[in-house]
C-alpha cells in the first residue's frame, strides 16, 4: 500500500507543449535578384555617361584645330574644350545622379535579403536542436566592409574630379575617369556585401530568440482552490 500523498503534495499535471510556429517561408532570394538586377542598370548608366564624356568632351581635344598649336596652346584648347562641353554632358550628369540611385537601392535589397534569409536559419537552428550561433565575426567584418566601401565610395570620387579638374591631356582625363568609375562601383560592392553581413547577423539574433520562447512555451491544467484554469510556461 502506497504512502498517502499530503495537500499538496499532488503531483504536478503534465503541460502540453504547443506546437511550434509556421516556418518563414522567406528565402531573400528575389531581393538579391532586385540588387543584381539595380546594380546592373546603374552599371549601364555609369557607361553610357562615360561614353557621352569621352565623345563630347575628350574625343574633341584629340584632334585639335590648329595642327601647328604648341603645348601651352593645347592646355589652353583643353580647357576651353571643357567649358564647351559642359552644357552637353547634362544628360551623363543626371545619368550618373540616378545611377547612384540604383546603387543605393542595391544597398537596401542586398540588407533585405540577408535579414529576410536570416528567419528560416534561425528557424533550423532551434528546432533543430543546433547550438545558436556566433555572430561576432560576421558582424565585425560586416562593419569593416562598410567602413571601407563609405571611404572608398566618398573619397575616391572626389580626388578623381580633382584630378579631371587638372588635367591637361587626354590620357590624364582618361586615368582620372577610370578611377572615378571603378571605385563607385566597388565602394559601392562593398558597402552592400557589409550591410547584408550586419543585417543577417542581427536578423539572425532576433529570430533565434523569438523562436527559442515559442519553442519553450507550454501549457497545462491548474487547480485553484476557487476552481481551474490553464497555466502558460516557458522561457519570456
Amino acid at each position: 500500500m502506497g504512502a498517502e500523498l499530503l495537500p499538496g503534495d499532488e503531483e504536478p499535471a503534465p503541460m502540453l507543449r504547443l506546437p511550434p510556429p509556421r516556418r518563414p517561408p522567406f528565402s531573400g532570394v528575389g531581393m538579391f535578384v532586385g540588387a543584381g538586377v539595380t546594380f546592373s542598370a546603374a552599371l549601364a548608366e555609369q557607361i553610357v555617361a562615360h561614353v557621352l564624356v569621352k565623345r563630347r568632351c575628350i574625343d574633341p581635344f584629340d584632334a585639335p584645330s590648329d595642327p601647328m598649336a604648341g603645348p601651352a596652346e593645347e592646355a589652353e584648347d583643353f580647357g576651353q574644350v571643357l567649358l564647351r562641353c559642359a552644357p552637353g554632358v547634362l544628360p551623363a550628369v543626371a545619368l550618373r545622379v540616378h545611377s547612384d540611385l540604383g546603387l543605393l537601392a542595391t544597398i537596401g535589397l542586398v540588407s533585405a535579403g540577408a535579414a529576410f534569409r536570416a528567419q528560416p536559419k534561425a528557424y533550423d537552428d532551434v528546432f533543430g536542436d543546433r547550438p545558436p550561433k556566433r555572430m561576432l565575426g560576421l558582424r565585425a567584418t560586416g562593419i569593416s566592409l562598410v567602413s571601407v566601401g563609405v571611404v572608398t565610395w566618398l573619397t575616391t570620387g572626389a580626388v578623381s574630379w580633382g584630378l579631371l579638374a587638372s588635367c591637361r591631356d587626354t590620357r590624364c582625363a582618361t586615368r582620372a575617369r577610370l578611377m572615378a568609375f571603378t571605385t563607385r562601383d566597388t565602394g559601392a560592392v562593398l558597402v552592400a556585401a557589409g550591410s547584408g553581413m550586419l543585417a543577417y547577423s542581427l536578423a539572425h539574433a532576433r529570430a533565434y530568440d523569438r523562436f527559442f520562447r515559442d519553442r519553450a512555451l507550454s501549457v497545462g491544467t491548474a487547480w485553484l482552490p476557487g476552481g481551474a484554469g490553464l497555466s502558460l510556461g516557458g522561457r519570456f
